[in-house]
């Protein structure tokens, strides 16, 4: 698309990042550097990515740098941490404050039962 001079807005990278796996590394640069990294849409379709391929530390860089976050962006983050086998990084980052410990029992044995 550069060759041909197309200009890729902010609608054409979350299906490229999505389609590219874990080659995204390279298409997150372009991204930073074109100034998409701005918008929702591309920034959940590349933390989806990490939380999917790899590396997750990498996904939760960019949830932690999100100014909102949407409900796609919760569940990406969670299904990552699930995925690499991080349980105890499930309940500890999306357990509420007040009354933790009960919460944190119940959502362990909620999520046992799909192991």
């Amino acid at each position: 698309m550069r060759v041909s001079n197309v200009m890729i807005d902010a609608f054409v990278f979350p299906i490229l990042i999505k389609s590219m796996g874990e080659a995204t590394v390279v298409l997150h640069g372009h991204v930073l550097k074109l100034g998409h990294d701005s918008d929702r849409y591309v920034r959940n379709a590349i933390m989806y990515v990490y939380a999917k391929c790899g590396p997750i530390e990498f996904a939760r860089r960019v949830f932690d740098k999100m100014p909102e976050r949407m409900v796609a962006d919760w569940n990406s983050m969670i299904s990552g941490y699930w995925r690499w086998g991080n349980d105890v990084e499930v309940v500890v980052a999306y357990t509420p404050h007040n009354n933790q410990h009960n919460h944190s029992i119940n959502l362990l044995q909620h999520l046992a039962k799909y192991k």
